[in-house]
């Protein structure tokens, strides 16, 4: 299916509207095209942040197309590509872009052989950065607990001091590198 006539589509209604606030579509499913408009009803542009908080997808084309001014946005993401051929440095999904004025659709193709869990969101810079410091803590927290159970070892020397603080740095590498 083209990127035209897959706008074409959405512009027919011929794509079905999601109930559930995550997508999901199951253990390698045939490949989903999704679509929504937002109505940016300022005067000037509004920069967004569009992220997908699944890491294990493998492709995700993202085309961004405002309807005022027929300019057109494509992004290439996904787990297939090596870190340094990533727009953003993340474990997630993310791409920038500015909403002009006017109604701007977003047209998101998704390809995986994993399971296709696709929880996303548009979000302006004050929400992203709040998104972020609640991962920060949540990571300091894990960190301080790591620490704690370690001083705990050494003082106790009870080997199940050690091995929980393995197990929560095990899991904070696999989460920061996932």
């Amino acid at each position: 299916l083209n990127l035209e006539r897959a706008f074409d589509n959405y512009y027919q209604g011929q794509f079905q509207a999601a109930t559930e606030e995550v997508l999901t579509f199951g253990i390698g499913p045939a490949p989903v095209s999704i679509a929504f408009s937002v109505d940016n009803q300022q005067s000037s542009n509004q920069h967004r942040f569009f992220t997908i908080d699944q890491s294990w997808i493998d492709s995700i084309d993202i085309t961004v197309k405002n309807r005022n001014t027929n300019t057109i946005k494509q992004f290439h993401v996904g787990d297939k590509l090596p870190f340094s051929e990533r727009l953003q440095n993340t474990r997630h999904f993310q791409v920038e872009f500015d909403l002009a004025p006017g109604i701007t659709d977003v047209m998101v193709y998704v390809k995986t052989a994993d399971s296709m869990v696709l929880p996303f969101h548009l979000l302006t810079e004050q929400q992203q950065q709040k998104k972020d410091v609640v991962l920060q803590y949540g990571y300091g927290y894990l960190l301080a607990l790591l620490f704690y159970n370690a001083i705990l070892f050494f003082g106790l020397r009870d080997s199940r001091y050690l091995l929980y603080s393995g197990a929560l740095g095990r899991r904070r590498v696999f989460t920061v590198f996932a």
